[in-house]
């Protein structure tokens, strides 16, 4: 991965935009998400250990690239016991797939913000996704970028069943298939 500049031309997005190559690390970078329990409650957490690099050039569409890897080991729910869990083989199995990552292919505007088609894998199983962006600048100088998509934990094998048993056993009400992510971009000067 580059470390090389990454300017950021934006007048409040306005404009050609130019990202990049733009290193991600836990500075820059923040992967968030948000998965149903019971129906009722909101289980919250975040991956605290991020790596990658952000190419994004509106007038070169083709040259845009975004590889995130987020590092399963540092998944922070406020649990200690709940992250163990999580890290264990019946959901990430942290020690045969230590990362996540998420590869874009395409990125363009969309609207006041920027859609990101890609790539995640999970356990060693990949989905496209489809990211819509979000940009903002409070101060003039930087830039925060925010994309969201759902991901289905089933289609990567991620948590025990009871994705797929029948919508009147309880069991199917314990932990959500679809999971929220958030990534969160800071695009400085």
């Amino acid at each position: 991965m580059s470390s090389g500049a990454h300017p950021v031309t934006h007048s409040a997005w306005a404009g050609p935009a130019r990202i990049g190559p733009l290193r991600l690390t836990a500075a820059n970078a923040t992967v968030l998400f948000a998965v149903r329990f019971l129906r009722f409650f909101t289980i919250r957490g975040l991956f605290s250990d991020v790596e990658g690099e952000v190419v994004f050039d509106e007038a070169h569409p083709g040259e845009t690239s975004l590889v995130a890897r987020v590092a399963v080991q540092s998944v922070q729910t406020g649990n200690r016991l709940r992250d163990a869990h999580l890290r264990s083989s019946r959901w990430f199995n942290v020690k045969t797939h230590p990362h996540i990552e998420m590869r874009a292919h395409l990125a363009e505007r969309a609207g006041a913000g920027v859609r990101v088609v890609g790539i995640v894998t999970i356990k060693g199983r990949q989905a496209p996704v489809e990211m819509p962006c979000t940009t903002r600048s409070e101060d003039g100088v930087s830039v925060e970028m925010v994309g969201r998509f759902v991901i289905p934990r089933a289609s990567y094998g991620v948590g025990p069943p009871p994705y797929g048993v029948a919508p009147w056993d309880p069991r199917a009400y314990f932990v959500d298939d679809g999971v929220s992510v958030e990534l969160r971009l800071r695009l400085d000067q």
